[in-house]
């Protein structure tokens, strides 16, 4: 069973920084799919050990940030700066084992919500170029290209086709194992399906969509079409959804990349993600006013102490990206929420134009999304123009956003996650066996980098002390609730728990 570890002692202890110079940088980098887990961990981490700590970060929730930096901490008793980019799980594999610089925020930024809103696009000359001191994963290294030795540094693409550099060698790298991360099937608004089975799903990623007829079994569905979304290659996420159905990692995909009118959005929901502690009363929550419109307005539920639910009073509108949320008073302190909009109109339903990304050219189709947030304003819009609906596989926790903007949870193979937390972390269906659509959570460094004893470095014993905080706290679903494992994504699950 997971131990509670409250997020209150973490946020408590954030005042204003002291001077990033007298500290030692950790860089660390990896999969947005698991950076809820990862920034609790760190924030717990860093709360244990004191100090007055800071952090700045892109967006409006540190939960859902691209690029996280963390200033005036310690990890026992050394002051670090840590600096998190969430570049993608493939692409952190390919910046550790071969060794190339990705994008922090700069030591100039400071403060929240600084309005970069992709690490890979928009830090610009300001950012700060290091080489990751490890990375955070969701599929084996051994189903990346970023192992051995090939030529898929991309140096420039001319017309007509692509010009590499020469051949690189990329390390096998030490993979930590620290947890679980399941993903769930969404589907548009009002999709009148609830199962995806293997042969679908390829039908609709290699093709680029089929009947909804196939899905229903209603012969006045066939002229309508069901789109597949997806993520770039740089995702972990598409690593495990095409080896699951059985597409293949290296097959070239047809994902879609529908127009989608955002204007005039509503406050549908706040998910409560940290409940925090010691309210005697209702803390005030405070919403960020939308561009145009009026801005909407809630307030928070308690339950012993913590904030459980939210209530939405006004839903608001005119909103374009979904607003910041302060929650402040009540006695307590630690409450966070994830604000969720809904709203918007499919206007048109291109496939993904054509992307190049960590070294390898994506010709139309083969694209994805960069950040779950572009995802969200796709898969949670009216399709009507789309002639149909789409599918998207999202992690968890970005599937509960989804979920709450309107989006329809769809069985994988017959089978629902569930609710997790009903089997130790887990849900029976995944504890058990049942349900497969899942990947393990890694911390990948290089076979030098010590992390136990006299020879480990600070960043060595950063990645341990993060390692064990996830294995043993915050992984979402913890090791030791699942009595499977598999060995390689996508493949054969048998009876054990993962190491023994």
């Amino acid at each position: 069973m997971k131990t509670t570890n409250l997020l209150a002692a973490a946020l408590v202890a954030f005042g204003l920084a002291t001077t990033a110079s007298a500290q030692t940088k950790i860089y660390i980098s990896g999969a947005p799919a698991v950076r809820q887990s990862a920034t609790v961990a760190i924030e717990h981490l860093l709360a244990a050990n004191g100090g007055t700590i800071t952090r700045a970060f892109n967006g409006t929730n540190v939960l859902v940030a691209n690029v996280v930096t963390w200033t005036g901490g310690n990890i026992g008793g050394t002051p670090v700066t840590i600096k998190l980019a969430y570049t993608g799980s493939a692409a952190g594999y390919q910046a550790v084992a071969g060794q190339i610089p990705v994008r922090f925020l700069p030591d100039s930024v400071n403060g929240l919500g600084q309005g970069q809103t992709d690490v890979n696009a928009s830090l610009g000359a300001a950012a700060e170029s290091h080489v990751p001191d490890f990375t955070f994963a969701d599929e084996f290294q051994a189903s990346t290209p970023w192992i051995g030795t090939n030529s898929l540094a991309k140096t420039a693409y001319a017309t007509g086709g692509a010009t590499y550099g020469s051949p690189q060698a990329y390390q096998t790298l030490t993979d930590d194992v620290v947890g679980i991360l399941p993903l769930r099937v969404v589907a548009s608004p009002g999709a009148p399906f609830t199962n995806i089975t293997p042969q679908l799903a390829q039908q609709v990623y290699e093709g680029g969509g089929i009947p909804l007829s196939q899905f229903t079994g209603n012969a006045s569905d066939v002229n309508s079409t069901v789109y597949g979304l997806g993520r770039d290659v740089g995702s972990g996420a598409r690593t495990l959804w095409l080896a699951e159905t059985g597409v293949g990692t290296n097959t070239l995909v047809q994902d879609y990349q529908p127009a989608v009118t955002v204007t005039n959005k509503s406050v549908v929901k706040i998910i409560p993600f940290a409940g925090g502690s010691n309210y005697t009363s209702a803390p005030t929550v405070t919403l960020g006013a939308p561009s145009s419109g009026t801005t909407a307005t809630a307030h928070a539920n308690l339950t012993g102490g913590k904030v459980t639910s939210y209530t939405i009073d006004n839903p608001g509108s005119g909103y374009a990206a979904a607003p910041t949320i302060t929650i402040a008073g009540g006695g307590g302190d630690g409450a966070y929420g994830t604000v969720v909009i809904g709203g918007g109109t499919v206007t048109a339903n291109p496939l993904y134009a054509n992307q190049d990304l960590i070294g390898i050219h994506s010709t139309n189709g083969n694209g994805g999304y960069s950040t779950f947030g572009a995802e969200l304003t796709a898969i949670a819009a009216n399709p009507s123009a789309a002639g149909g609906y789409f599918i998207a596989y999202v992690a968890d926790a970005d599937a509960q956003t989804a979920l709450a903007a309107g989006a329809v949870e769809v069985a994988w193979n017959g089978v629902f996650l569930g609710t997790l937390g009903t089997s130790g972390t887990a849900s029976p269906a995944l504890a058990n066996g049942q349900y497969s659509l899942w990947g393990y959570i890694r911390i990948a460094h290089l076979s030098n980098l010590v992390t136990t004893g006299s020879g480990a470095s600070i960043q060595g014993k950063t990645e341990k002390a993060i390692s064990d905080q996830l294995r043993n706290y915050d992984a979402q679903v913890l090791l030791s609730d699942v009595n499977v494992q598999r060995l390689t994504d996508g493949g054969q699950i048998f009876q054990g728990q993962w190491g023994q």
